[in-house]
């Protein structure tokens, strides 16, 4: 229904908004991230897109876009609520960089390491069936 609505109404970013926390909610990350990309780009003051978009980036333990993301939703809080929500996020952001938490390129593909023991165990496998 939010798919459908989005095409009646294409200029709508709390439309796109809400599609994108339904795609996370259903584990379609990079639909929800896109739909909270349009959602920006059609309204850049959009609060909730902004916040929304910094917390999937926060999930995705990409902390340092995660941290940029939420001080821009934090400059364009008007309630108190938004501003109690964007600086909670922030902190916690920041307290899994001190802490050094490990972070994610989303941009990136696997590194050549990753895809050697991927391979490995893939090979290890194939030997104990044979066995």
């Amino acid at each position: 229904m939010l798919e459908r609505a989005c095409d009646l109404d294409p200029a709508s970013a709390d439309l796109r908004a809400c599609l994108a926390i339904a795609q996370a909610a259903n584990f379609d990350i990079s639909k929800a991230l896109a739909s909270l990309e349009t959602a920006i780009a059609l309204d850049a003051g959009h609060f909730f897109a902004r916040f929304k978009y910094a917390e999937l980036f926060y999930h995705l333990r990409a902390l340092p876009r995660a941290e940029e993301e939420t001080r821009k939703a934090l400059e364009l809080a008007d309630a108190n609520w938004e501003l109690f929500m964007a600086r909670r996020q922030l902190q916690e952001i920041r307290r899994l960089i001190r802490e050094d938490t490990q972070t994610t390129d989303v941009s990136r593909p696997f590194s050549p390491p990753v895809m050697a023991v991927v391979l490995l165990a893939t090979l290890v496998a194939v030997v104990m069936l044979w066995q």
